[in-house]
């Protein structure tokens, strides 16, 4: 392999990781956005629970259909509640397989003395540094895709659940006005 293309896969690899790390900062904007709607949901949640108790201390004898319904939505929101923050753990801390040891990356960087690194650093062929490139590549595109994949799975609990919590606030509010 000639200079100049040894210079191009190296620039190119360097590139495509640095995209990568926009693309996990990216990732864990969308994760951070989330997580502040369920922030709100927490800071709501005293009023969500006192509409749920002036409620049930109703008489239901005449439309126990709507006594279900709260019963099932309550039920339906704490599950999607349940799967959505399974998956946002799992987009903020994605498995991936065994990673090589390699000159780029920071645990087999953070394990070695400064003296170690100099030599390693040194040494290193260019043909050892893209190979170690490549290795860090992949690595991080497969971080990428867990993560984004995770939040995808996220979002749609995490719609369904704030879709039946808002209807449910609703049709608790207007019963219990209807009733008073």
């Amino acid at each position: 392999m000639n200079t100049e293309r040894k210079i191009f896969l190296k620039d190119t690899l360097i590139f495509l990781i640095n995209k990568l790390v926009v693309l996990h900062g990216n990732a864990d904007k969308k994760i951070n956005i989330i997580l502040a709607m369920y922030g709100l949901f927490l800071l709501n949640i005293y009023n969500f629970v006192k509409l749920n108790i002036n409620f049930f201390n109703m008489d239901w004898h005449q439309q126990p259909l709507i006594l279900y319904f709260i019963i099932i939505a309550n039920f339906i929101i704490f599950i999607m509640l349940i799967i959505s923050f399974k998956n946002l753990y799992l987009s903020l801390f994605p498995r991936t397989g065994t990673i090589k040891k390699n000159i780029c990356h920071f645990v087999t960087v953070s394990e070695m003395s400064t003296e170690k690194l100099l030599k390693e650093f040194n040494s290193i062929t260019e043909e050892k540094l893209i190979e170690s490139l490549i290795y860090e590549y992949k690595a991080n595109s497969e971080i990428a895709y867990k993560k984004f994949l995770y939040i995808k799975k996220a979002m749609i609990p995490t719609i369904i659940f704030f879709g039946i919590y808002v209807l449910e606030n609703i049709l608790l509010y207007f019963i219990l006005q209807r009733f008073k």
